[in-house]
């Protein structure tokens, strides 16, 4: 059993078949370092675990922002904190290509974390960030938040 909070964007399917295959075929653009995965993953806890809906909010890309109202990501964040409480921890553990659309590949960044005494989710979980990258520039499209009830 598995309960989950997600808030982003709906990502549809785009070209290339089966994104286990695609992933093979395609590794992270070298811009998206080890920093800045780590940068966004610090970014999230940050924000999460001081509770600022608004750090929160902007992590979001343009994209993800013009289909999402702050007043929408608020509601939905509120749900994480109360669910999750806190992260303690966490680490990068590994990427997959989710989709492409025209210029735009669109990856999904996975950090295995920890969760406080407090999580009401039980104790570990996955992060995951949905970034899309086009060209020399990425945006993050979406944050998804799963965690593990058999670990309470």
């Amino acid at each position: 059993l598995a309960a989950t909070v997600f808030f982003g964007i709906q990502n549809k399917p785009g070209t290339g078949g089966n994104p286990a295959d695609q992933t093979a075929r395609h590794a992270l653009p070298s811009m998206i370092t080890p920093e800045v995965r780590n940068n966004l993953f610090d970014q999230f806890i940050t924000a999460f675990n001081s509770r600022d809906l608004d750090a929160m909010y902007n992590m979001l890309g343009p994209i993800a922002k013009a289909q999402v109202t702050k007043e929408t990501a608020d509601k939905e964040f509120k749900k994480l904190i109360k669910f999750f409480h806190s992260v303690t921890g966490g680490a990068y553990t590994y990427s997959e290509l989710t989709s492409t659309h025209g210029s735009t590949t669109v990856y999904t960044l996975y950090y295995a974390v920890k969760f406080s005494e407090k999580s009401e989710i039980g104790r570990s979980g996955m992060l995951k960030i949905t970034i899309a990258v086009q060209g020399q520039t990425f945006q993050v499209y979406g944050l998804f938040l799963d965690g593990d009830t058999r670990n309470r």
